[in-house]
């Protein structure tokens, strides 16, 4: 009926409408190449992150938003707060904090900044993740998906102050193309962008305010001032010019990632056409200062399309602690003889200890309404947050199944609606990504050994001993009434 629909329209009007159109960005290599595709020719940038780390991947990703500036983009970036690990001097470089405002190309803002008033606002996070890129001609696109930046979301291997390697993730993103859903992607970012609970990142020393002369008349030595703004300004210029050689060395092919021509053209003969896209989201748009969960958001939009499902639902989410608005839901379900199956980290690719013990409690009573769980065992973490709905619909987003996304994070995501009547490169890379996690998963109660595993949790003594606690049966002990309640909403 859509199409018929599309037919008479452009029949009636002359104007040709656009299908919704979809790739499935499954490699860590072709996630990170889009990104630096869409991103040459483009003429405004809006990227939205949990977190932005501080290594090679997030550099030179910065590098090429920089490159994009310097040659007249506009770009916004908006990134959680608590986890912005972006350094101060790089910002400043990004938003030219050292040269006159007319160069200003680059906006950078975070997400729920800390205010002693409101401390336990502060739990609540913005977990989003993409990129929405108009190009020079006005076409739009949206990357959505599970990626943040940095590199172990991206195949790179790194370690911590302390030499412990870091996990390389398992992780999908979309590139989303001629969709109504970029537009809703678009009007999202902007009204959680002027909202009150976002606001200009904090340069300190960095900032355009202290990097100008006129401060030094505040001040009781203007020699020494006038000194260390002379230097930071050095620091600044030095890390704006790391970063456009950067950019210049992968354009020139000196990195994995490397600039190639008439790149756009090759991805868009990759998309397939899809019946809809859907965007979900949590709608800032009168949302309550203590960042209630708004009325229309994505918990909801997405249970409620699951909820329609008639064969089998397989959930990918790194982490699993099950809410009652999920129970109710694997309830209804379950009712209708819809197969349900999940797949979640298992303790040897858990990446954090906290969300194991939950998912520990939570497990059995999963179990017994008939869920299928399956555990990832790696060697990589499961960082991928997919639902497949009836192989006829896929969630691709930032949604992970537990209390903090449902209740807590600000998330985002894409639904598609693919035709289970079509045989195409889309649906093959969907099916061959959720036969290949589950390939490495182990399903509970097929393997003695694996039951046996499961719950042990080898990163800390205490929440071991809380795991312990819990997979005994004896759920009137002091530990399990006082400790599960008040960490539960926060898992």
């Amino acid at each position: 009926m859509r199409y018929l629909f599309i037919s008479l329209f452009t029949l009636m009007t002359g104007q040709i409408v656009l299908a919704d159109k979809l790739v499935l960005l499954d490699s860590e290599n072709e996630s990170l190449q889009a990104r630096l595709d869409y991103t040459t020719n483009a003429k405004t940038i809006k990227a939205q992150y949990f977190t932005i780390e501080d290594d090679f991947v997030s550099t030179a990703s910065l590098a090429y938003l920089l490159d994009a500036a310097s040659k007249g983009a506009k770009v916004q970036i908006l990134v959680d707060s608590m986890h912005n690990l972006m350094k101060r001097e790089t910002m400043a470089a990004l938003m030219m904090q050292h040269k006159d405002k007319s160069h200003e190309n680059i906006e950078i803002r975070e997400y729920n900044q800390f205010n002693l008033l409101r401390p336990f606002r502060y739990t609540k996070r913005m977990h989003d993740k993409g990129m929405i890129i108009e190009d020079q001609s006005g076409r739009k696109v949206m990357i959505s998906g599970g990626r943040n930046i940095g590199g172990g979301y991206f195949g790179d291997a790194k370690k911590d102050s302390l030499g412990n390697i870091l996990p390389i993730y398992e992780d999908s993103d979309a590139l989303v193309m001629e969709s109504d859903s970029i537009n809703v992607a678009n009007e999202y970012f902007d009204n959680l962008w002027s909202s009150e609970f976002v606001n200009s990142v904090r340069l300190f020393d960095y900032s355009r305010d202290a990097l100008d002369p006129a401060y030094c008349n505040y001040s009781a030595d203007s020699y020494i001032c006038e000194s260390k703004i002379s230097y930071d300004k050095k620091i600044i210029s030095k890390k704006e010019k790391e970063l456009l050689d950067l950019a210049k060395d992968i354009y020139n092919g000196k990195h994995n990632i490397k600039f190639k021509e008439n790149a756009q053209q090759v991805w868009e003969s990759r998309a397939i056409e899809v019946e809809r896209i859907d965007f979900l989201f949590d709608n800032p748009v009168g949302q309550n200062s203590d960042l209630s969960k708004p009325t229309q958001n994505i918990a909801s939009s997405l249970y409620n399309r699951i909820s329609q499902a008639q064969k089998s639902v397989t959930i990918i989410s790194p982490y699993f602690i099950m809410t009652p608005e999920q129970e109710n839901l694997f309830k209804t379900l379950r009712e209708k003889n819809v197969t349900v199956r999940v797949i979640t980290n298992g303790k040897r690719s858990n990446d954090v200890t906290p969300a194991h013990v939950g998912y520990i409690m939570e497990r059995k009573n999963a179990l017994n309404l008939g869920v299928d769980i399956f555990e990832y065992n790696g060697p990589d973490t499961l960082h991928a947050k997919m639902v497949l709905i009836d192989r006829t619909e896929i969630f691709i987003g930032s949604f992970n199944w537990d209390f903090r996304s449902q209740n807590l994070n600000r998330e985002v995501g894409i639904i598609a609606s693919i035709s289970k009547r079509k045989d195409n490169n889309l649906t093959r890379d969907i099916m061959s990504k959720f036969s290949r996690i589950i390939s490495r998963s182990t399903e509970l109660g097929k393997t003695k050994k694996h039951n046996k595993d499961a719950g042990e949790i080898t990163d800390s003594k205490s929440l071991n001993k809380l795991a312990q606690k819990i997979q005994d049966d004896n759920n009137n002990t002091w530990l399990w009434k006082l400790i599960y309640p008040l960490i539960k909403e926060q898992l």
